[in-house]
């Protein structure tokens, strides 16, 4: 897992 807000994005992306 990474720390940046890119993979948090990319996570909220396919939750959403």
């Amino acid at each position: 897992m990474t720390s940046i807000p890119f993979d948090l994005t990319f996570y909220y992306s396919i939750v959403s």
